[in-house]
């Protein structure tokens, strides 16, 4: 809901939302009942933070702006695999 959010008040903001695979259906409802911001999109892509990085995710080229990260505290089986950041 934080990426949507985002999405519906930046105009030109392009949004990449990730979460487990289990997760997709209700992201895409969600996604198809928002309004976004005059030239905003949102885009999902399942992650696991348990495997490596997607490719589009490790390219330089797709370097991105900002990350934010929500609820990711909920899933304690997840705590010890969420890499530091240096």
């Amino acid at each position: 809901m934080v990426g949507i959010s985002l999405a519906t008040t930046v105009p030109g903001a392009n949004v990449l939302l990730t979460d487990l695979g289990e997760a997709q259906e209700i992201v895409e409802r969600n996604i198809s009942l928002a309004r976004f911001a005059k030239g905003a999109s949102v885009t999902f892509q399942e992650l696991n933070w348990d495997e490596a990085l997607p490719a589009p995710l490790r390219n330089e080229s797709s370097a991105l702006d900002l990350v934010v990260a929500a609820d990711c505290t909920y899933n304690p089986d997840s705590r010890y695999s969420i890499p530091l950041l240096h």
